[in-house]
């Protein structure tokens, strides 16, 4: 029988095999469906624009700097010493980390990392939490004032998937309104707790039971304490709305780096990325994989063309989650020898 400890270890061993696998299945899914137009996609590619190319970069990294100023801005309400590059480090670390554990080991690792600055563990997961719901309550926003103002058009021109944008933000509002009855409710702790509390009576059920309350309830009050700074929650929306308006025109400036200018105006674009995110936020795969590319292609075949649709989706794609891979890990690795040498010399 396996140990605790022989069973993390052979579970760590097999999340990377399986993002290898996934990563492999989806490029050969991507070649097995674009194979007849696969010359024209990679001539595009070659031809691309270097200056849009290098645009779509900067607001692909913008993204992850701008998520880094709302993450800074939150752990200082407990640490003032905090700075901006801690802030970038522990953005990193939570997305290196939840790339390589299917999202399962981003705030683990992020709470660690703040405990090396000062930061309890209880209020760290609060600290590290708060950022990413805020993150879904702006694409719900964000969103809901697309759906006003360009409501037309999205209808007239998704038919058909329409009903799925609709499910999509119904679930997407789901999410959220769980979210936050998790962080501020004592009554939808109690509501939780309800059955488990009446059904399960071993003692290693009641102990178990009982470290969760405790945590959901450390949680609670840091989440609360943290929303009653009204200054810093309009700031976390506003910089939310900016940030996520970055990856929103990413698909037009792609359009322009294939030499394929869309005769659709910006605004229509975003409003299609906007919707687009929404769907993907409700699909529960780590960094959108396989479903940002199933959907992106499903939404912009609409308003590019097939292949149009591939060549704008891989620039999208390798500015918002895969070259980030490789810029990132470096970053994360050299970030996680110094913070062990550190540690290793206290």
């Amino acid at each position: 029988m396996l140990t605790m400890k022989q069973s993390t270890k052979k579970s760590n061993m097999i999340k990377p095999i399986l993002v290898i696998l996934l990563f492999c299945l989806l490029f050969y899914g991507l070649y097995y469906t674009f194979r007849d137009s696969l010359p024209l996609i990679v001539s595009r590619l070659k031809e691309a624009s270097p200056f849009f190319v290098l645009l779509m970069l900067f607001f692909g990294f913008f993204y992850y700097f701008l998520d880094s100023v709302n993450t800074t801005l939150v752990v200082r309400t407990q640490n003032k010493d905090f700075t901006l590059k801690n802030g970038i480090t522990t953005v990193f670390l939570g997305f290196v980390t939840g790339v390589m554990t299917f999202g399962s080991g981003t705030k683990p690792a992020q709470t660690y990392y703040l405990s090396k600055h000062n930061i309890p563990i209880g209020k760290g997961f609060s600290l590290c939490s708060l950022p990413y719901v805020f993150h879904k309550l702006t694409v719900v926003l964000y969103a809901t004032i697309m759906l006003i103002f360009q409501g037309k058009f999205l209808k007239r021109t998704y038919q058909e998937a329409f009903s799925y944008l609709t499910a999509g933000y119904v679930f997407s509002f789901l999410i959220i309104a769980v979210l936050i009855l998790l962080f501020t409710s004592k009554k939808f702790h109690a509501l939780l707790f309800y059955l488990p509390e009446r059904f399960l009576h071993s003692p290693k059920w009641l102990e178990k039971l009982a470290l969760l309350k405790k945590e959901l309830q450390n949680l609670q009050e840091e989440s609360v304490s943290l929303l009653k700074k009204k200054s810093l929650c309009a700031s976390l929306v506003g910089i939310n709305f900016l940030k996520l308006t970055c990856w929103y025109i990413l698909p037009f400036l792609a359009c322009y780096a294939i030499h394929s200018k869309t005769v659709f105006p910006i605004t229509e674009i975003i409003a299609t990325s906007a919707l687009m995110q929404l769907i993907i936020g409700v699909i529960p795969i780590t960094g959108g994989m396989v479903s940002a590319e199933v959907v992106y292609l499903l939404l912009y075949n609409v308003l590019f063309g097939e292949v149009s649709a591939a060549s704008t989706m891989i620039l999208y794609r390798a500015v918002t989650y895969y070259l980030p891979i490789f810029y990132q890990m470096p970053f994360v690795l050299y970030k996680g020898y110094r913070l062990k040498k550190t540690t290793s010399h206290n």
